[in-house]
């Protein structure tokens, strides 16, 4: 009987590590326990102090088929250590993790299966919180709407955290060509690899947000990868309300520039370009913003003024997008 072709795929796991001796093992471990076995590890070791590489070896040498090591000869940083590790990743699907995570023991079989949709670039998971000792069972708090996000969808409204996330090798390689880009355009993205990646998967196809924890999240002292800070309620100013409205609409020029970038570089077609500027619907949260707070409409005109003034310094090969999002934000806040 010939196997399906989700069982044909190849799969790659990165893992970017620097001084992992402590959690290493274990990681690996779960990873190469898996029920539906990954072909690939990639694991780029950003010049560690401790007896990382040592360990790595270890591994290397019990299983030379699947271990792929990369020793940075100098310290790179987190991020572009993922970058290496992504890079060398042969396989048509490509997980990827930090160093002292658990992988629940169905997380590979779970993950897969989704991808095996050909309209789904990217997939997600929710994952237990654990401390330094693996005790601990509540859930990484959900910001995303589970279920099927299809093409084109807004990005923003699709978040999850880098252990949680499986693509196509196709998102890596506009991941990597896109990243320089990014860098320029929207460095707050781009140094965020939890939200560029998803950002990345939107731009050619969709996406699914499964309810279940396949990863126990280790969080101890010197963990580098914190969850975010809880942010304080209470009724914003007008000044905060003007601060959140100009970042919101600065996010939605800075996506527009992205995706024509992407199509300047032949990433994506012309129409996937027109179909996923009008999906990101964030003029739509700028006017409920603005109606929320019943901005007068001197204010909506000052709102206005500078929003085009933004609009204009960043130069697209069409600006129909930009003015129409200007007059609809226009005409709400002047009801």
């Amino acid at each position: 009987m010939s196997k399906s072709k989700s069982e044909r795929r190849r799969i790659s796991v990165a893992i970017a590590a620097y001084n992992g001796t402590r959690f290493l093992r274990q990681q690996l471990d779960s990873i190469l326990s898996q029920s539906e076995p990954v072909q690939q590890i990639v694991v780029s070791d950003d010049r560690s102090t401790d007896q990382t590489r040592q360990l790595l070896e270890e591994y290397k040498s019990r299983f030379p088929d699947v271990m792929l090591l990369l020793f940075q000869e100098n310290n790179i940083g987190v991020l572009t250590n993922f970058f290496e590790a992504f890079k060398a990743c042969a396989g048509d699907i490509i997980f990827y993790c930090d160093q002292d995570d658990i992988w629940l023991p169905n997380k590979v079989k779970m993950v897969t299966s989704k991808l095996s949709s050909p309209s789904l670039a990217l997939v997600s998971h929710t994952s237990f919180v654990v401390n330094e000792n693996l005790i601990g069972n509540q859930r990484i708090p959900a910001r995303t709407k589970f279920g099927s996000h299809s093409f084109p969808y807004n990005p923003k409204r699709f978040v999850c955290h880098g252990h949680q996330v499986a693509f196509r090798s196709d998102v890596r390689d506009i991941i990597i060509k896109l990243h320089p880009f990014a860098a320029q355009i929207a460095p707050a993205l781009a140094c965020n690899l939890d939200r560029f990646i998803p950002f990345c998967a939107s731009l050619v196809g969709g996406a699914f947000a499964m309810p279940d924890a396949l990863v126990r999240f280790r969080r101890h002292p010197s963990s580098v990868s914190p969850l975010g800070k809880a942010s304080s309620g209470g009724e914003a100013s007008q000044s905060v309300m003007i601060d959140r409205i100009n970042r919101e609409f600065d996010e939605h020029l800075l996506f527009m520039k992205l995706v024509e970038c992407a199509q300047s570089e032949n990433l994506i077609s012309s129409d996937q370009s027109r179909r996923l500027i009008n999906a990101y619907d964030n003029y739509l949260q700028l006017i409920q913003i603005v109606r929320d707070q019943k901005a007068s409409p001197y204010l909506a005109m000052s709102l206005m003024n500078a929003a085009l003034r933004r609009a204009n310094s960043v130069k697209f090969a069409n600006t129909s997008t930009v003015v129409e999002v200007l007059r609809l934000l226009y005409h709400a806040v002047r009801r």
